[in-house]
């Protein structure tokens, strides 16, 4: 992983956060996408510890596509582009189907699928200039109860 960077969306939380620390012990430069301070918080300061690699903490809200695409273009002129995405971001309701409103679907929609096809598309051109990539969409089956 010495001198890859990863777009890496949840990266502060759950699997993020050590996937990222282990990366970044590695020598990678990760661009970790988060929107939780807490968490953000605890990944920069576990980073910290690590010599090696470049942790480039960036907040976001995957619902606002156009403010994400955004970032991603910044951030990918800071870095010179990227050789991984990893789509991990996700969010899950946890209320019961007769609860479940519309618009929760679509934020569930626009978070765990649409904002990781919004990565790929801005990472995509620098990968096939260079001749090489990874992407990783991450998903899970956890659903809401009923």
């Amino acid at each position: 992983m010495q001198g890859r960077t990863i777009l890496y969306t949840g990266a502060a939380g759950g699997l993020g956060h050590q996937t990222t620390l282990n990366f970044l012990s590695r020598g990678a430069t990760v661009v970790a996408v988060d929107h939780d301070d807490t968490k953000i918080a605890a990944l920069t300061s576990a980073a910290a510890g690590i010599p090696t690699g470049r942790l480039m903490v960036t907040r976001s809200d995957l619902f606002n596509l156009e403010g994400f695409r955004a970032t991603i273009r910044a951030r990918l002129e800071e870095t010179g582009g990227y050789d991984v995405v990893i789509n991990n971001a996700a969010i899950y309701p946890t209320k019961s189907f007769e609860e479940f409103t519309i618009e929760d679907h679509q934020r569930v929609q626009r978070i765990n699928v649409d904002a990781g096809i919004v990565a790929v598309q801005e990472a995509l051109p620098g990968m096939k200039a260079k001749g090489f990539g990874r992407i990783i969409n991450i998903a899970s089956i956890t659903l809401s109860g009923g």
